[in-house]
């Protein structure tokens, strides 16, 4: 959580300043706003590791963790692809850019990334109670799977076309952006696992922790935007709208999963039984 909430502030703030360094030519405006967008998302998804921390539902955990060793698996992936692959690839005729990465990749973001997946194998394989409860059909219950769903498919959309996303938000693509909308994907797909697997939770608290956690991803990835578009004038119209349009539904189902009752049970029609005596 520590790791995790400290890298998210630091591409948040210093997003130009981390890729100058692990990058060899000029970046631009798209480069940082898709940077800052997995910044905030990283710092969101720390809320509900702080807000669990003290749960006594040992599946809570265990399912945070196995979202994390997925997220830096495909963090690392990425990076290696990035680095190894693209770098070879030359001047891409669909990003028409230059701009490639430097040997400091390796340094700043391939052996961290390496070792955060280390430390987070470490922790899983000291746990102990990998159970589940029964997922009942209660409404708070399915607004986890719908949050999941969504967070999984927005994630896949961004790891297979990055180009396609990033093209909606700006006019300009290079490696680096398709590159960190790689990782945005992965990090959205970590989070759908959870909440995929949080209708298990024990505890209505620990569920309702994913819900402001995803509140809070969503308002301030809209701000990023927002500031982006009316201060430094690069972010399309139409971008700015898909935008809206994918956070409007998440936000929504978030906010009635977090302030509405939860605990209505959906009961399935059966036939009624003839109990009358005599007949």
């Amino acid at each position: 959580m520590i790791m995790a909430t400290l890298c998210g502030l630091a591409l948040t703030v210093f997003p130009r300043q981390i890729l100058a360094k692990q990058t060899e030519g000029t970046l631009n405006d798209t480069e940082d706003a898709l940077t800052r967008l997995l910044g905030v998302t990283l710092i969101s998804s720390g809320i509900a590791w702080y807000r669990t921390k003290d749960s006594r539902d040992g599946t809570v955990p265990i399912t945070l963790m196995i979202s994390r060793v997925f997220t830096s698996s495909a963090f690392l992936m990425a990076q290696l692809f990035a680095y190894f692959i693209q770098n070879k690839s030359g001047n891409n005729k669909a990003t028409k850019s230059s701009l490639a990465w430097s040997d400091q990749m390796i340094v700043m973001s391939i052996f961290p990334t390496f070792l955060w997946l280390l430390g987070n194998l470490f922790h899983l394989f000291r746990s102990h109670d990998f159970s589940t409860y029964p997922q009942h059909n209660i409404r708070l219950n399915n607004h986890l799977r719908v949050d999941g769903w969504f967070m999984f498919l927005i994630g896949v959309a961004y790891m297979a076309f990055p180009i396609q996303i990033v093209g909606t938000i700006s006019n300009s693509s290079n490696k680096v952006s398709l590159h960190v909308a790689r990782c945005i994907g992965a990090l959205y797909i970590g989070e759908g696992i959870v909440s995929l697997q949080a209708p298990g939770f024990l505890h209505e608290r620990d569920k309702k922790a994913l819900f402001l956690t995803r509140i809070v991803s969503e308002l301030s990835q809209a701000c990023v935007l927002t500031a982006l578009y009316f201060f430094q004038d690069f972010v399309k119209l139409s971008g700015a709208a898909y935008m809206g349009i994918v956070a409007f539904p998440l936000l929504i189902n978030a906010l009635i999963g977090y302030f509405g009752g939860g605990t209505t049970i959906y009961y399935v029609s059966s036939p009624r039984k003839n109990d009358s005596k005599g007949e």
